[in-house]
């Protein structure tokens, strides 16, 4: 059933959506976004192993939010990456507990 006029998207439980906008149909699943905590530094060690640990079907991305920032050194600027969100990772995908039970 295709319900019109809707503008926006109701998550209800565990990622499903209950309405679209725009005159869309519905849809069986969405993707949800969940974060992980680890200790700090770590982050990229993190990532590595979620994508080399875990089968590639159970989520969509995983990542570390970065930004750039300026620093000086010996009288130069040095451009580096540093994590905007330290000791946190992302993560797409709508298998929450078969991820933790891998």
């Amino acid at each position: 059933m295709v319900q019109k006029g809707f503008r926006y998207i109701a998550f209800i439980g565990s990622g499903t959506v209950k309405r679209c906008g725009y005159g869309e149909a519905y849809l069986k699943e969405a993707k949800m976004w969940y974060v992980l905590q680890t200790i700090t530094g770590s982050e990229k060690e993190l990532v590595d192993l979620i994508y080399k640990l875990i089968p590639h079907d159970l989520f969509d991305e995983c990542f570390i939010m970065q930004r750039e920032c300026l620093r000086k050194v010996k009288g130069g600027y040095h451009l580096e990456l540093t994590p905007l969100f330290p000791s946190y990772v992302f993560l797409k995908t709508n298998e929450p507990f078969d991820i933790f039970m891998n």
